[in-house]
């Protein structure tokens, strides 16, 4: 059976095992007000906007910064191929969100980064991980950064799948 398909059909199962090994969840319900990039949100909860960063993946960069830059000579690409590749990657988001769509965002034990964003694991209305399926599509790197490792086994597996 193909990897990635013997991979999507055991998600949700080792998702439940996740869940139940006793990890404590912190899931919210919000609306998603703007996509700045596909791992970069902006929600609306409780009536405040919140930027929200998926966690596990790290996406290309979509606007001339440092960042940019620094991606481009560690892939050995131009910064136009970078842009390009966080240009599909955002649009692959949009598919799935706009403007008003709703999406549950589970917290791991860092609930914020230094900038203030909310860190989260974002759930489509289906159930899917949106950070997942970027992974699963290869249209974003694996960035695991403690101590938000709740789903590590779960982000290397993906990883490993799409080589």
């Amino acid at each position: 059976m193909n990897k990635r398909i013997y991979f999507l059909v055991l998600l949700p199962l080792l998702l439940n095992s996740a869940l139940a090994s006793g990890t404590k969840r912190e899931v919210i319900v919000a609306r998603i007000v703007r996509i700045i990039s596909a791992d970069t949100l902006t929600v609306l909860y409780k009536e405040r906007i919140y930027e929200v960063r998926l966690l596990g993946i790290n996406a290309p960069e979509i606007f001339y910064n440092d960042e940019l830059y620094q991606e481009a000579l560690k892939y050995n690409l131009s910064p136009e191929s970078v842009i390009e590749a966080g240009r599909r990657a955002l649009a692959f988001v949009q598919n799935f969100l706009q403007y008003g769509s709703q999406v549950k965002l589970e917290f791991d034990r860092q609930k914020q980064d230094r900038y203030g964003r909310w860190l989260c694991y974002v759930y489509l209305k289906d159930g899917r991980m949106l950070n997942l399926l970027l992974l699963n599509e290869k249209l974003v790197t694996l960035e695991l950064v403690a101590p938000n490792l709740r789903y590590k086994s779960l982000f290397l597996e993906a990883a490993r799948s799409v080589e």
